[in-house]
């Protein structure tokens, strides 16, 4: 018999060759698990600061909101989330909601130096600037890699003092350091156009637009610009690129069928308005305008079906009420169009008699008075109030009565997203907050 083979003692505390070879797959597993939620962890959540800083750029704050309200509540930058909400709220007029989160923020562990900067900001934008006059300048040179966040700030609180020409400067300096920033060329249109200089306002913002195509407002306000100018063609190309992009927005649709009205597209601006309209009736400019074609082209059902929605909210209105008056006589009902006529005649009796007030009272600058006229303007026309309210801000900045009429004209017109704006500057005065743009 052969012998057998000598047993070879095995110590089990030595791994054999298999067992390192299992370990070893085992550890390569395990640092692939760990990479992974190192990046779950750290780079996913950042997608969402960066996309966020991304439409700050152009101003399209809900974007902004919505990106960083996203990130995960487990990120290792939540407190730089938090801070960036409050960022966020302060650029869009928000102050109120603005030192809510940097208080949160603070709370969480930010860094106070930069909660301290980033509330002198809000102060800065809501029009006290001039007061920190070398403010801006020790922000830029203590934190050069914020410097946007702080030149934003300042460019627009010295638009809201009425210092158009310190704005230019400031936004000037900034493209100057960051010519990619298309910020910095929309604050200097809108200081050009404050200034008069409509065609250097239409070239800063046509760079804007062309360093970012998504900067909705900048398009906006170059539409605006253009139709001021009688270039009607040329807007109503902007207001279509823009409600290509934006088909949602009232007062794009709105604009873009003001301006086929001004081209004498009228059938083709009524369809556009029709979806306005029937939506909401207290949106004049639309409803008024389909009744406006329904008088020229003799449609009394199409006055009716638009027109009448609106007399809940403009009973007094004297351009309404007379093209009620057409389509009553066109359908033969008289009792109906005598009434519509009899306001209309009281309207334009009223309008008359304001003409002949609003001279003393623009020589007087008494604020009831331009108060007064403005709201008669509202009642019996709508058209010429915002112009009355204006003047009466003018005497007395500090009355919110005057914001609260015109925020109802942005209501009215459709301009929801400026309405926001306004209630929220409306809101912050309430509270305490500074007055400003």
């Amino acid at each position: 018999m052969p012998k057998p083979a000598p047993r070879v003692h095995h110590d089990p505390t030595t791994p054999t060759k298999l067992d390192r070879k299992r370990w070893t797959f085992v550890a390569a597993v395990a640092s692939l698990i760990v990479l992974v939620v190192f990046a779950a962890w750290w780079l996913i959540p950042q997608r969402s600061i960066r996309a966020a800083e991304t439409a700050i750029r152009s101003r399209r704050f809900e974007e902004a909101t919505v990106h960083v309200e996203s990130y995960p509540w487990w990120g290792p930058q939540i407190k730089h989330a938090f801070f960036m909400r409050g960022r966020i709220a302060r650029m869009s007029g928000n102050w109120v909601e603005a030192n809510r989160l940097l208080g949160q923020a603070l709370g969480m562990g930010c860094d106070p130096a930069l909660i301290d900067r980033e509330r002198k900001l809000v102060l800065a934008q809501g029009g006290a600037a001039p007061q920190f006059p070398d403010l801006l300048y020790q922000y830029i040179s203590d934190a050069p890699d914020d410097a946007s966040a702080s030149f934003d700030a300042f460019a627009i609180g010295y638009l809201a003092a009425g210092m158009p020409e310190k704005a230019d400067q400031i936004a000037a300096r900034w493209q100057s350091i960051d010519p990619s920033d298309p910020r910095s060329s929309f604050y200097r249109g809108i200081a050009a156009q404050q200034t008069g200089k409509r065609e250097v306002a239409l070239d800063h913002f046509a760079q804007a637009t062309a360093l970012e195509p998504r900067f909705i407002e900048s398009h906006f306000a170059s539409a605006s610009l253009l139709k001021e100018l009688g270039r009607n063609q040329e807007a109503y190309e902007t207001y279509r690129t823009i409600h290509l992009q934006l088909p949602e927005r009232v007062d794009v649709r709105l604009a873009l069928g003001e301006t086929l009205w001004v081209l004498n597209r009228r059938d083709d601006a009524v369809e556009a308005l029709k979806p306005i309209a029937k939506a909401d009736p207290s949106i004049y400019r639309a409803g008024y305008l389909i009744g406006e074609q329904g008088v020229r082209t003799g449609d009394a059902e199409g006055i009716i079906e638009f027109v009448e929605p609106m007399m809940k909210h403009f009973p007094e209105n004297g351009p309404l009420n007379y093209q009620l008056a057409v389509a009553y006589a066109r359908q033969g009902d008289d009792k109906r169009h005598a009434n519509a006529m009899a306001a209309f005649m009281e309207a334009n009796g009223m309008l008359d008699l304001l003409r002949f007030q609003s001279f003393a009272a623009e020589s007087r600058m008494d604020f009831a008075q331009l108060m007064d006229i403005a709201e008669k303007y509202y009642r019996y026309q709508w058209q010429g109030g915002p112009e009355w309210y204006a003047k009466a801000m003018a005497v007395n900045p500090g009355h919110l009565a005057p914001r609260q009429a015109l925020l109802r004209y942005m209501l009215q017109s459709g301009a929801f997203e400026q309405a926001k704006v306004e209630q929220r500057i409306i809101e912050s005065v309430l509270q305490g907050q500074p007055l400003g743009g």
